[in-house]
């Protein structure tokens, strides 16, 4: 907190504390001060006397700023002209002076593709905005060693208008010569049979509207994708065929997707994760011949989540319920696993459950509840010196998951499963600005 003396035109520091103090309200009888501290606790109502010394001083003075501080560097005459007879001149703003990418980080990963045949891929992400953030752009890069795909991911963002426009492309199909899946000897066929890759290759349009108020944040998102979906199977033999074989096939798939989100949570500087508050969110995406593909389905995602606050600071319990839907769709969609076997990846918008590999059950339905106990374990704040890296904090969190995933009407609450386990999660920030989170856990 600063003082100001108008007498002396003076700056003084009158207090010294590491998380800072906010707004901050003088007694009437001018003694004390009430303010509000934040640390490790979260947010404290503090009330100190005022301070009698100062830390520090500066004399403030007051210059006139001559035309030329407002102008930038003159590109023509006609500028340069103006600033010498100390006009303020005008020019038409352009984000590609300030739009290059920000950070370009390195992508390494793998995944299981079958059981036991491990895939590595590597890759970049790059992102960039314009000073004004008016325009912004996301791309990734990979490349899968065996499969020999790259993938290709590329979103803009155009901010400059309201609602926001989003556009962008995605392409999984790009290989550097002949596909060769199944990637596997013919005499393993029989192993694998029923075993699929699915690949697309789309384009999407939308746009998004923001709604912020002082409780809640709102978001409404409107998405058209029209795209190639490919499938490759390892079917069983029939009477064209005596041995197993590579079914292949591809699809025109053209859908649009309507997402409502509104929440309250919040995110303070020593949170873990959200808390004090609740997450809604509403999706449904429709598949249709309407908009030009070649099949007609669709699906409905629903989730609530409550952030409740524990006896202690900064210890979170969540309840989270969610459900899913789908109707005309050829495939199980919905799957009761949270993750991949041997993949990191959360499959269907984080519906699963853990504890499960995602192909274990399939259907097209799905409800789970989950309810977790999160909290810190270390939250050190500590760097060495400058150097870039800087460890936030260390969390663990313990859960217990109920839900099932069926088929049409074969609800049976008998069949439902359970699952519990643990996870520790760590934050480091990298670069003096990016957070970069991990976790191990069993169920």
């Amino acid at each position: 907190i600063y003082e100001y003396n108008f007498k002396t035109k003076s700056l003084s520091r009158i207090t010294n504390v590491i998380g800072g103090l906010f707004a901050p309200d003088i007694s009437p009888d001018g003694k004390t001060i009430a303010a509000v501290a934040y640390g490790k606790k979260g947010k404290l109502l503090s009330v100190i006397s005022y301070p009698e010394k100062t830390y520090d001083t500066d004399k403030l003075e007051v210059k006139k700023l001559e035309n030329s501080f407002f102008s930038v560097k003159p590109n023509n005459k006609k500028q340069s002209e103006q600033i010498n007879k100390n006009i303020i001149y005008e020019e038409d703003y352009s984000p590609f002076r300030t739009v290059l990418p920000t950070a370009y980080i390195p992508l390494i990963g793998q995944y299981e593709y079958f059981p036991d045949k491990i895939e590595m891929a590597y890759g970049i992400s790059f992102f960039g905005t314009d000073v004004l953030n008016k325009h912004m752009y996301l791309f990734d890069g990979s490349y899968f060693q065996k499969e020999k795909r790259f993938y290709v991911d590329i979103n803009y963002v155009n901010a400059m208008f309201f609602p926001d426009y989003v556009f962008g492309v995605v392409d999984e199909t790009l290989f550097a010569g002949k596909d060769q899946f199944p990637y596997i000897d013919e005499d393993e066929y029989y192993d694998y049979i029923n075993y699929s890759r699915k690949l697309h290759r789309f384009a999407y349009a939308s746009f998004h509207i923001g709604i912020l108020d002082f409780d809640y944040v709102q978001s409404l998102q409107l998405t058209y994708f029209y795209g190639i979906e490919r499938r490759d199977k390892i079917h069983f033999p029939n009477d064209e065929n005596p041995d197993p074989f590579i079914q292949k096939t591809e699809e025109v798939a053209a859908r649009v997707s309507l997402e409502y989100n509104i929440g309250n949570q919040k995110q303070y500087t020593y949170s873990i994760s959200a808390e004090d508050g609740r997450l809604f969110t509403l999706h449904g995406v429709l598949t249709s011949k309407i908009f030009g593909s070649d099949k007609t389905h669709y699906k409905l995602f629903v989730r609530h989540a409550e952030f409740l606050p524990s006896i202690f600071y900064n210890h979170v319990i969540l309840l989270n319920m969610r459900g899913a839907f789908s109707a005309w769709s050829d495939d199980d969609v919905f799957k009761l696993g949270k993750f991949r076997t041997g993949r990191t990846g959360i499959v269907d918008n984080g519906m699963g459950i853990r504890g499960y590999p995602a192909e274990y059950i399939k259907g097209d339905r799905f409800a789970a509840a989950t309810i977790e106990y999160r909290f810190p374990l270390l939250q050190v704040d500590f760097g060495i010196f400058t150097f870039p890296i800087f460890f936030r904090d260390i969390w663990l969190k313990a859960f217990f998951e109920y839900g099932n995933a069926w088929a049409h009407e074969n609800l049976n609450l008998y069949n439902f499963r359970k699952s519990a386990g643990g996870e520790v999660h760590i934050r480091i920030t990298t670069g003096y600005l990016f957070d970069i989170a991990g976790y191990v856990g069993y169920a």
